[in-house]
Order: C-alpha cells, then sequence, then structure tokens
C-alpha cells in the first residue's frame, strides 16, 4: 500500500508572486503575521512527522511538471515563501520532488485571474475538479509500492475522490490561528 499525507495550506504572498495583490485583496480577514504563524505550525508539524526521506515524494499545488521544479522552489524559497522553504527543507533531507500540476490548467488559472470576467464562479469551480483530477492522477502515476507521499494543497481543494484504494490518505495536522 502506498501512503499520502495532506497537508491543507493557505497560500502567502510570497507564493503567488505578482499576482498576490490581486488574490490576497479577497483574504482581508487573515494578516500576514496570521499566515506565517500558521505556517511556522505547518513546518514544526511536519518536521515532527516520522518519515523515511528517502522514500518520500513532495507534491505541492501550483507546482507545474516543467523540468525545472527544483529551481522554481529554490527561488520561491530564497523570496520568503515558508511553502518553499519547508520543501526545499525536506528535499535537503533527501525527499525527492515531483512536478505536480499541468501547465495548461494552471495557465487556464491564471488567465481567469487575470481577467476574472472571462470565467464564472461555476468554470472555476470546474478547473479546481479538473486540476484535482490531474493531480490526483499524477500521484497515482509516481508514488510507487513502499512510498510515502506528502502533498502540500490549498484548502479548496480534495484529491479524495479521485484517488486509488491503493493509496491510504492520512491528514496529519491541525493548525489552529493565533
Amino acid at each position: 500500500m502506498r501512503r499520502l499525507s495532506v497537508i491543507p495550506i493557505l497560500h502567502a504572498a510570497a507564493d503567488l508572486g505578482s499576482f498576490a495583490p490581486k488574490i490576497q485583496a479577497g483574504r482581508a480577514s487573515q494578516s500576514s503575521r496570521e499566515i506565517d504563524h500558521i505556517w511556522t505550525q505547518v513546518r514544526n508539524l511536519v518536521l515532527e512527522l516520522e518519515f523515511d526521506y528517502a522514500r518520500l515524494r513532495l507534491y505541492q499545488d501550483s507546482l507545474p511538471i516543467c523540468g525545472f521544479e527544483d529551481k522554481i522552489v529554490s527561488d520561491l524559497a530564497f523570496q520568503g515563501s515558508a511553502n518553499f522553504r519547508l520543501l526545499a527543507e525536506l528535499m535537503d533531507r533527501g525527499a525527492q520532488l515531483v512536478g505536480t500540476e499541468s501547465p495548461q490548467l494552471l495557465l487556464r488559472e491564471l488567465e481567469w485571474v487575470r481577467s476574472p470576467h472571462l470565467a464564472t464562479a461555476e468554470q472555476l469551480r470546474e478547473l479546481t475538479v479538473e486540476r484535482d483530477r490531474f493531480i490526483a492522477d499524477r500521484i497515482d502515476r509516481t508514488l510507487a509500492a513502499g512510498e510515502e507521499g506528502l502533498v502540500f494543497m490549498g484548502m479548496l481543494h480534495d484529491l479524495a475522490p479521485y484517488l486509488p484504494e491503493t493509496i491510504s490518505l492520512r491528514y496529519p495536522l491541525r493548525v489552529e490561528a493565533s
């Protein structure tokens, strides 16, 4: 059996690049300090989990399959992303990073973020489901027997309905706001 630990995340400004102002405008209730506090808890809790890092695969929502995933992680970690600093730390311990998302689906979402009039709320929900299906398939194809996966997923995503029964899910974190 294969095991997948799902880590629910909030994207911080450093994760979003040039889209940060537009996306964060809708998050007025969550201060940067609160998000930083949550990421400190996530990091501490993830590092307390017991992994055989040599057999751990890392998946990250919004990380495209592109051939330079390591560079994306390194660059965003350097720019201050707590999410990507944690990925880099896990990679330093021996975990293997896996490109997780379809570049085409991500580009469609970015186009809709840039020009919200191009998509309805229902189309955005359908795109999230399409991304979840793609991510679940990607995990199924890349997570070998005897390996464990750790996936960092935005809270609007749900992989469970799309993963095969051969992948055991666990949700190890309970993070509390400050």
